[in-house]
């Protein structure tokens, strides 16, 4: 009797430590798909596009002269940029255009990674 206990102990053991093993190798692979699909659009953006989603972090009512004013550039070089970061579906523009602000909806982008 006291050998079938501890057999079926071991067992039991065994099956715990198999499902602490799957449940580690589903954390690595979704941590390095996570990593590398940031990796990946990170690589679509150039230093523009990254230091306008840091201005627009900073403050989402930023308008397309203060980009402008900030990165050196001509406001249709900023007009470029966020027409990009659209396209990517990096951010959006809610309101009008007067009022409105810019919203950063791609989830790589809202950690403190910019």
């Amino acid at each position: 009797m006291k050998n079938k206990k501890n057999i079926l102990k071991q067992y039991v053991n065994l099956i715990m430590i198999l499902i602490v093993i799957n449940l580690l190798n589903y954390i690595i692979e979704t941590t390095i798909d996570n990593i590398l699909t940031t990796q990946k659009t990170t690589q679509k953006l150039n230093n523009n596009e990254l230091l306008i989603l840091k201005y627009i972090k900073e403050d989402k009512f930023i308008t397309r002269s203060e980009l402008a004013d900030k990165l050196s550039i001509t406001p249709d070089g900023v007009k470029y940029n966020l027409n990009k970061l659209k396209k990517l579906n990096i951010i959006k523009r809610n309101g009008s255009d007067r009022n409105g602000y810019y919203e950063i909806i791609d989830e790589n982008y809202n950690d403190d990674i910019l």
